[in-house]
């Protein structure tokens, strides 16, 4: 592409032209002034630009070449670039070192902020960014639009559209006087019509409902963009919201790095900061870091922090062998000893290198963050978040010294990585209201707040300090607002409560300050330190960590295990009350052994300890400090802060966690008061009872009266019982159920019990629990059920790993049909035990408690006796490793599959490609045929001595301990349905006991008969507000419809298109879903005989009819309805509705041959694999229009079907290729209506009669 033509400007004029460019094309330029030249930190913006390009290097990073060439043609003549460089806060522009000014588009600006023209304010172009920050480019004495890169002290940055905390008053400096004026006006305007949404108050001043009004639209929006989102409305409008589910995903420690790093060498150090002291530790290989305020220099208080950080690494797998230290540390040596931890204490002249390095780097990203936060003097936690995020973010990436350039320290030693989307939404110092949980009160619902860092969790929470209470917040939801001055006096306010200084200073433990560089002393004393002539081998047995202490879970998302100190200073060598420690304090508790079992791989439970109580009140200094208790200042209409220095309440319960040291004499009486308040701690988590609600709170919040739907719940919720209260309800019977499966996880050799401490700390984390439920069957015998709790393995497996395939109800019913057809011998069988025969591929580890682990022992007490062992309550457990796959285990299924697959292609059988669960042979020139649902078999073949000599063969490699349950006959109980093959020819799909099940759960008020399915009205629906099924009701239509499909898509295909259209809402069903509920479930009551029976007439002819209802549903969409039958019966069928919205039914009908032409393709294919070649596959209709479109495809096009998708004409491949072929059907017997409508009367019988063959 050549370069455009551009004209000659005249001798006053300055223009930027430039062409699109793409590989090897041309850019024009030219550029005109007088008198003044360009400045190379200048950023122009030119509304003829239709490139962004750039000649000063410093404004720009990753500066590279690409494949791109771009011809630039001015005055000097053409000049070449291929180079283009990241603009901090834009994006990718073009770089030429030759050029003479930093352009960017105006055209391409637009495509991502709103720009504005402000003639009034000296002509300037103001660009407002999503985040209500704005730039402006005003104009030079040429005509020029253009912004100064230039800071006030001489240096050139790239921070075009990069912003620091956004303010209020920095907002309005982005605007004019009188457009401020305006905002406040406006925003008070919205204050005193009662806070509507901002879309709903643009409304009403576009629409000038307000007479005389002086707020305009412009208005409204520069208040959104000068003071956010209006703080009343958050208050008292936020919702609350669930929280999405989250799969956190557990980071595999590489091979070599285990193999080579898993003794760990740290480097530790003390330094201050605004006199508060830091444990700072490194590991010296990995460059994992951590940082925990103390809450003195007591040796205890050392030693426990170090023991913390020991913990951490154990956690994965790593163990802490030595230290490198300063002489401070030496009162802990014994005692790390006895951990087998190692201590370096270096000479008194002498330093750590790494560990000052790291100390060093922390100082300098803490005062990057100082500087760009408009507070003059911050409260002690903030300074004590500021240098926990730094070592987060440091760790967050590889070090380029460190061990592995993929993963980070961070994903090494706590096995989670963080997700942009998620963790990188906040800076630190911005201002946001923090979302609260909520009731009907007229509490506020939203907390200001500041934002300190991410949690670190999978959800994607941060960490905010309260300006209610000074405290930290943790919070997964929140509004980000620009920042009031009001805020930033709170902050100073909390600041100069705890006496913090003005400006933040660092020091080493002798109280020298830490400079910014390695001096020339500092370089000579540290030439004389080696770590490596002193760090012993490696091969020197640590202490069993089995019982070691308890670690704060929350220590792995501050990359410390940081303690929560009273935000009131305290002295150097006093420690906090435990009855006044603060909001989410984290000390550790020596006492209480680490939890292994927990439902987080690797990370310990959080251990939670209530110390203020809802109507206890927190008393605050009276420092002569107005309350700021309003929401908007009369005088301007700024948002301020929603709290009152003077009457502060916190009603919050803070969250707590284990003590930091063993429990002195007064701390086990507050342990022993609270016992009494509130009852001992659980067993499981550590954690105590809720307080019982009031009688005043429990009569509020009683439900409406639904005793007709929840005595149908428990019916069939509570089906089968959990262990404890299993042996509870059945006594010696459910003792003997549960001693029965433990004989059989034995006796089939699943289990290998295992000590606890020759499990690795990972290992432990990892470790399933074993779960065991027990129901009374039908006959009366207990039944026993147990299976392992497999869900910590899903954040280490896909669904590829773990998704076993079974046979699909269209190949049972073909592969019935066939049976029926040729006359076999069937047998149903299953295989008791099944996953319990199959051989894992991973070290797998159980843990079994209480009763589970007494009767296991006592099946065979000298093989397991010596492995039980007991918890912290005395409680019997024992751990296991699987040599087996038993059920609840994720990949128990795939593995059976496997290796039933296997079995089955060694005897000789084919595996049917169209469908894995089935497979054949060929035995005597007949087909035996084997489909399988897990582990529940079908076996057919002419001949009973083949389908005995199979059976023969499972139960010689799968029954050598219990015998395959084999059932043989003419009626086999299958998968929830009973096939009856007793009549010669044909197989019955009954499922009586199931429809009688169903209505014996319904409730009172679903009683009654009715003659079909569903009314006519059955696709209108009515969004009436209040309409809504209440949460119990909703969970009744839930399950029954779930129900419903379950039957439908098998005995019942006469109601499928009332189920179709259940499904369809059972998001949020009303009152008039309900109904139609309702009307199937009586048509079921008055119609429970009927069957399904399927015969064929030939195993090669299929015929489908296919038929399409145009824009019967609300939104327009059309409805298709299938069905296939090979003589009599439904074989398989569909009705579904369309996705896509068309203008006819000759439209709906093509479209509807596609819907269904998966399954017309499958089927021949499948039937093919089986030995059954289609002669005939015909598909019926009754639109002959839309068989011409098939046939002919474009060719039978008119104007009315031009339009039509050409991937519609797939079918016309199909038919060209004698894949099928298509037939016209009568409208009065395509029996496709049935499934695209609600029929009633004569034709619904007639139709329901030849889908049943009834």
């Amino acid at each position: 592409m050549s370069g455009v033509e551009i004209a000659e400007p005249e001798d006053d004029d300055m223009s930027f032209n430039f062409s699109n460019v793409s590989d090897g094309s041309r850019l024009s330029s030219s550029v005109h002034h007088q008198g003044t030249s360009v400045s190379r930190t200048w950023i122009l913006l030119d509304n003829q630009s239709t490139v962004d390009v750039f000649c000063n290097p410093k404004l720009l990073d990753n500066t590279r070449k690409v494949d791109k060439v771009m011809n630039i043609d001015c005055n000097a003549g053409i000049t070449r670039t291929d180079m283009v460089g990241d603009l901090p806060g834009h994006g990718e522009v073009w770089f030429n070192k030759s050029g003479i000014a930093n352009i960017l588009s105006l055209s391409r600006m637009e495509k991502k902020h709103r720009i504005a023209c402000d003639s009034e304010n000296g002509k300037q172009f103001i660009v407002h960014k999503e985040n209500g920050m704005v730039r402006r480019f005003g104009q030079s004495e040429d005509g020029l639009f253009y912004m100064d890169a230039k800071e006030s002290d001489g240096d050139e940055v790239g921070t075009v559209l990069v912003n620091q905390v956004e303010t209020v008053e920095s907002n309005k400096k982005n605007c004019t006087g009188a457009a401020c004026k305006q905002a406040t006006l406006a925003r008070k305007l919205q204050n005193i019509i009662g806070r509507p949404s901002a879309r709903s108050f643009l409304n009403i001043v576009e629409k000038n409902l307000l007479k005389d009004c002086p707020v305009l639209r412009e208005d409204v929006l520069a208040a959104e963009d000068i003071f956010g989102p209006n703080l009343g409305s958050l208050k008292g409008k936020t919702v609350r919201q669930n929280g999405a589910r989250v799969r956190p995903q557990c980071e595999d420690i590489p091979k070599h790095i285990m193999e080579r790093h898993q003794d760990v060498t740290l480097c530790i150090d003390l330094m201050c900061i605004n006199k508060i002291p830091f444990l700072v530790t490194i590991s010296r290989h990995m460059k994992f870091a951590t940082i925990e305020a103390a809450k003195s220099r007591h040796h205890k208080v050392l030693l426990a922090a170090i023991k913390n950080v020991k913990r951490l690494h154990a956690l994965r797998g790593f163990r802490v062998r030595h230290c490198h230290v300063d002489n401070e540390f030496e009162g802990v040596r014994h005692d790390l000893l006895e951990l087998g931890m190692q201590l370096n204490v270096v000479a008194e002249a002498e330093h750590v290198p790494e560990i000052e390095r790291h100390i060093r780097t922390v100082k300098e990203r803490v005062r990057c963050v100082c500087n760009t936060v408009p507070f003059k003097r911050m409260p002690a936690r903030m300074t004590i978040e500021m240098s926990h995020a730094s070592v987060f973010w440091l760790n967050m990436f590889p070090a380029s010294d460190g061990v592995s350039g993929d993963p980070s320290p961070r994903a090494l030693v706590v096995g989670m990585k963080l997700d942009y989307n998620k963790h990188c939404r906040l800076e630190f110092g911005s201002h946001a209201q923090a979302h609260e949980e909520h009731d009907n009160s007229m509490q506020s619902r939203t907390t200001g707040a500041i934002a300190l860092r991410p949690a670190g969790n999978a959800q994607g929470g941060y960490c905010f300090l309260s300006l209610t209470s000074g405290r930290r917040l943790s919070r997964s939801r929140w509004t980000t607002l620009p920042m009031p001055q009001d805020v930033i006096d709170r902050v100073h306010v909390l600041a100069r409560r705890g006496n913090a200084n003005r400006d933040l200073t660092f020091a080493w433990r002798d109280g020298s300050n830490i400079a910014d560089d390695e001096d020339d002393d500092d370089d000579d004393d540290d030439s004389d330190y080696d770590p490596d002539e002193w760090e012993p081998d490696s091969d020197d047995e640590s202490e069993d960590e089995t019982n070691a202490g308890d670690h704060n879970t929350d220590a792995m998302a501050t990359e410390g295990v940081a303690y929560e100190e009273n935000d009131d200073e305290l002295p150097d060598n006093e420690e906090p009350n435990d009855d006044e420690l603060p909001e989410n304090e984290e000390p550790n508790d020596e006492d209480e052994p680490l939890n292994e079992i927990d439902g987080n791989p690797g990370r310990a439970p959080r251990i939670q300890k209530t110390v203020r109580f809802a109507d206890e009140e927190e008393e605050e200094e009276d420092d002569g400090t107005p309350g700021v208790d309003v929401e908007e200042k009369e005088d301007d209409g700024t948002p301020g802060v929603d709290v009152d220095i003077e009457e502060e309440e916190v009603e919050e319960e803070e969250e707590q966690e284990e003590a930091n040291e063993e429990i002195e004499p007064d701390e086990q009486t507050t342990e022993q008061e609270m016992e009494g308040r509130y009852g001992p701690r659980s067993s499981s988590h550590n954690l105590r009872p809720r307080r019982r609600p009031s009688e005043e709170y429990r009569k509020a919040m009683q439900p409406q009266d639904n005793s007709h739907l929840h005595a149908s719940l428990e019916h069939y919720a509570m089906t089968q019982y959990s262990i404890k209260k299993g042996l509870e309800v059945f006594g010696d019977a459910g003792k003997e159920a549960v001693l029965s499966e433990m004989k059989q996880l034995h006796d089939m050799g699943v289990v290998e019990p295992k000590k606890a401490n020759m499990l690795t700390r990972e290992e432990k984390s990892k470790s399933l629990n074993y779960l065991m439920f027990l129901k009374q069957k039908r006959s009366g015998r207990i039944k026993g059920r147990g299976c392992a709790d497999g869900r910590k393995q899903r954040p280490c497996k896909t669904k590829e790993e773990t998704s076993a395939p079974t046979v699909a109800t269209e190949s049972l019913f073909l592969s019935c049909t066939i049976d029926a057809k040729e006359r076999r011998t069937v047998v149903t069988t299953d295989m008791p035990g099944a996953f319990m025969q199959t051989d894992v591929d991973e070290v797998t580890h159980v843990r079994l408690e209480g009763p589970l682990a007494s009767l296991l022992a006592k099946v065979d007490p000298n093989l397991h006796e010596k492995y039980l062992e007991q918890d912290r309550k005395g409680k019997p457990v024992m751990c296991v490793r699987l040599k087996k796959a038993p059920c609840g285990t994720l990949q128990a299924a795939m593995l059976f599959w496997k290796d039933l697959s296997a079995k089955l292609v060694s005897w000789g059988c084919e595996v049917n490609p169209c469908d894995w669960c089935v497979a054949n042979k060929m035995v005597n020139g007949k087909q035996c045929t084997v489909p399988w649902h897990v582990d529940d078999l079908k076996i057919s073949h002419v001949d009973a001595a083949v389908v005995e000599s199979l059976l023969d063969h499972l139960n010689g490699v799968c029954g050598k301990l219990n015998p395959l349950v084999t059932n043989r006959g003419k009626t086999h109980d299958y998968l929830g349905m009973t096939l009856d093959c007793a009549e010669d020819g044909k197989v019955k799909i009954v499922m009586k006991d199931c429809i009688e099940e169903m209505l014996e759960e319904t409730p009172d008020d679903m009683d009654g008969e009715a003659g079909t399915p569903a009314s006519l009205h059955l696709f209108t629906t009515r969004d009436e507000p209040g309409g809504l099924l209440d949460e119990a009701t909703s969970e009744l239509f839930h399950h029954h419809t779930a129900k419903l499909l379950f039957l439908s898509r098998r005995a019942r295909p006469d109601v499928q298109t009332a189920v179709s259209f259940l499904t369809k809402r059972v998001k949020a069903p009303d009152q008039d879903d309900y109904k139609k509920l309702r009307r199937t479930m009586q048509h079921l009551r008055g119609s429970i005989d009927p069957v399904l029976t399927l015969e064929a007439d030939s195993k090669t002819i299929l015929k489908w009819w296919v038929d399409a209802s145009h824009a019967v549903h609300p939104d327009m969409k059309s409805h298709t309805g299938g069905t296939l039958s090979m003589g009599k019966g439904s074989t398989c069928s569909a009705s579904k509705s369309q996705r896509l919205n068309v203008k006819s039914s000759t439209e709906a009908e093509v479209v509807g041959v596609d819907d269904v032409m998966a399954q017309v393709s499958w089927t021949r294919c499948f039937l093919e694999a089986q030995g059954h070649k289609a002669e005939k596959n015909t598909v019926h209709q009754d639109n002959q229009s839309a068989m011409l479109l098939e046939k002919n495809g474009r060719g039978s096009s008119s104007k009315r079907t031009r339009h039509i998708n050409v991937r519609y004409f797939f079918v016309s491949d199909r038919i060209k290729s004698g894949e099928m072929n298509v037939e016209y059907c009568p409208t009065g017997d395509m029996v496709a209506d049935f499934f695209t409508k609600p029929l009633q009367g004569a034709k619904f019988t007639k139709f329901r009669n030849l889908i049943m063959n009834a």
